[in-house]
C-alpha cells in the first residue's frame, strides 16, 4: 500500500491473471486507490472471459511451429511431438493442434491411453502418410494420472514439464512405425509481436477499464463475454476459479470430428 501512495497514483490497471488482480487489489485498498483488472495469460484460463490478452498470439506461435515441424516430419518420416504451455488448462494445445492440423492432441482435462495413441498412429501409417504431428499440453499426466515434472520454482513447488519426453519414450518403446522427436517451445510462446486480434482486444479492454475508473468503479475485471465487452467484480472472478478446457466444447468436438485423437471422450 505504501508503494502505491508514494507513486501518487489515482488508480491502478492490472494486466494479468486473477491471482495478480487479487493481490494488487489488496494493496490498492490499503492505499485508498481504485483498481481495474485486464485479463492477460497465454493459458486462457482466467474465468468469465472468452479470451485473455496474449492467448491468440501464443496460438499463432504454436501454429507456426507446427507448420515448420510438418516439413521435417515429412522429410524424415517421423512423428514429432510439440510440448506447449498452458499449465493445467488445454486451451493453447487444442486450439493450436486444430490450426496446425495435428493428428493427436493431449490435454489435462481429457484422459488418454497408450492404446489410443498407437491406434491413431497406425491409422496414419495405413493411410499412406509417412509422418505425424502430436501436440501435448505441459500439464498432461501419465496414463495412470501421475504428474510429470521437471524443475521446482522459488517456493519449492514442482513445475510442469517433461511430458513430451515421457510420451516420446513411451511411443518409441511400444510402436515401431514412427521414430519420435520432441520440440519444447518454452518461453518463445510468451514472446514476439502480438497478433492483430490481441492488439485490438487489449485496446478495447483498456478503453473499458478507463471508462469504469472514470465512473468511480473499482475491484472489477473487464471481460469479453458472449461477444460483448463487460465487467465482473473481483469477488465473482475469484469465486469462479480458473477455467479449463471443456471436454464437451465445440472446439473438442470439431477436433474429434476431423479425425484427431484427443483422448478418451465420454459419450
Amino acid at each position: 500500500g505504501e508503494g502505491v501512495r508514494e507513486l501518487g497514483l489515482d488508480a491502478v490497471v492490472v494486466v494479468g491473471g486473477d491471482g495478480s488482480m487479487n493481490i494488487v487489489s489488496t494493496y490498492c485498498k490499503m492505499a485508498g486507490v481504485k483498481m481495474i483488472g485486464i485479463p492477460k495469460t497465454i493459458d486462457n484460463d482466467t474465468p468469465l472471459t472468452e479470451f485473455s490478452v496474449g492467448f491468440n498470439t501464443a496460438c499463432q506461435v504454436c501454429t507456426d511451429a507446427l507448420d515448420d515441424l510438418m516439413t521435417t516430419a515429412r522429410s524424415h518420416h517421423r512423428a514429432l511431438i510439440l510440448e506447449v504451455m498452458g499449465r493445467d488448462a488445454g486451451h493453447l494445445a487444442m486450439h493450436s493442434a486444430i490450426a496446425g492440423f495435428a493428428d493427436i492432441c493431449l490435454v489435462p482435462e481429457i484422459p488418454y491411453t497408450l492404446d489410443g495413441i498407437v491406434k491413431k498412429l497406425e491409422a496414419v501409417k495405413a493411410s499412406g502418410r509417412t509422418s505425424a504431428l502430436i501436440v501435448v499440453s505441459e500439464g498432461v499426466k501419465t496414463e495412470k494420472g501421475e504428474a510429470v515434472t521437471g524443475a521446482v520454482n522459488m517456493v519449492g513447488e514442482k513445475i510442469n514439464g517433461g511430458i513430451g519426453d515421457y510420451l516420446s519414450s513411451l511411443i518409441n518403446a511400444n510402436y515401431k512405425g514412427f521414430q519420435t522427436r520432441v520440440t519444447k517451445l518454452g518461453h518463445v510462446q510468451r514472446s514476439g509481436n502480438p497478433t492483430s486480434f490481441d492488439r485490438t482486444l487489449a485496446v478495447v479492454l483498456a478503453a473499458e477499464a478507463v471508462r469504469l475508473l472514470a465512473e468511480g468503479h473499482t475491484d472489477r475485471m473487464v471481460s469479453l463475454s458472449n461477444g460483448k465487452i463487460t465487467s465482473f467484480t473481483l469477488d465473482e472472478v475469484v469465486a469462479a476459479g480458473t477455467t479449463g478446457l471443456d471436454a464437451h466444447s465445440d472446439c473438442v468436438k470439431a477436433a474429434h470430428a476431423i479425425g484427431m485423437y484427443v483422448g478418451e471422450l465420454e459419450d
